[in-house]
């Protein structure tokens, strides 16, 4: 039972690690496609200033990418952008944001059409 135990948490432990390449990978097209194209700025997270892949609302009313502002909340209380106390810790989803973005890449990407059509977006 041990040896099954420790290979099944090394296949998870391997799902997460592709899982979280495929993620930086299409984060890094994202990047990329943001830089090339004019986006409006609201399309990127005040804390990291990346495009966001997964937009979150703070208890501060920001919305901020999702790795971004979690890693930002394990050492800290307070809001990156306001500076003052945050009620709670809690994220929503933004995905009314979320949808603009992808809507946006998509509207450019076919305007452009310059070889990056079909960017896997999915896991969005």
């Amino acid at each position: 039972p041990d040896f099954q135990q420790q290979q099944q948490q090394q296949q998870q432990q391997h799902a997460q690690q592709a899982q979280q390449q495929a993620q930086a990978a299409q984060l890094a097209q994202l990047q990329l496609m943001g830089q090339q194209r004019q986006l409006p700025p609201g399309f990127f997270c005040p804390l990291s200033n990346t495009l966001m892949v997964d937009p979150v609302v703070a208890a501060d009313g920001v919305t901020y990418n999702a790795p971004a502002i979690r890693e930002w909340l394990t050492v800290n209380s307070v809001s990156p952008v306001t500076r003052m106390p945050l009620a709670n810790k809690f994220l929503a989803p933004n995905p009314g944001l979320k949808a603009a973005i992808l809507e946006e890449i998509g509207g450019q990407q076919q305007q452009g059409a310059g070889g990056m059509g079909g960017v896997g977006m999915g896991g969005m």
